[in-house]
């Protein structure tokens, strides 16, 4: 596939981020995306609601995009919403839908997610007891 992203609102990709055959992905407008960062193909950085002022406009330009940490990984079709943070060098599997922060070097998967019922901190907490 030929690397390509839906990029909105003057968003940038710097080349040291890679995205993989990327075809009908989004990137939100506020997103951050560290260094060395893989995106595979249908992937999306979605935002939250943009909120409204006092009269009820939409106010524009308020983060509410994902930010990817250095060495993220972000398989496909994966969906990240909201103003979450990933964590340094962690894994999101495929067909996930994420709406909470993820801790560094944790990997998330739908068997993680939703054979296991743990939110992503449980997650963080499994893995660092595993490793003691």
């Amino acid at each position: 596939a030929t690397p390509l992203a839906l990029l909105k609102n003057g968003e940038s990709v710097d080349t040291m981020k890679m995205l993989i055959g990327t075809t009908a992905g989004t990137i939100g407008e506020t997103s951050v995306i560290g260094n060395h960062v893989r995106i595979f193909q249908g992937v999306s950085l979605a935002g939250e609601k943009l909120p409204p002022d006092e009269n009820g406009n939409a106010i524009r330009g308020v983060p509410r995009h994902p930010v990817l940490g250095d060495h993220v990984t972000v398989y496909s079709n994966a969906t990240l919403l909201g103003r979450i943070r990933i964590g340094e060098g962690a894994t999101i599997c495929g067909n996930v839908w994420i709406t909470e922060d993820v801790p560094a070097g944790v990997t998330v998967s739908q068997q993680t997610v939703n054979k296991c019922q743990w939110t992503v901190s449980e997650i963080g907490e499994q893995r660092t007891k595993n490793n003691q």
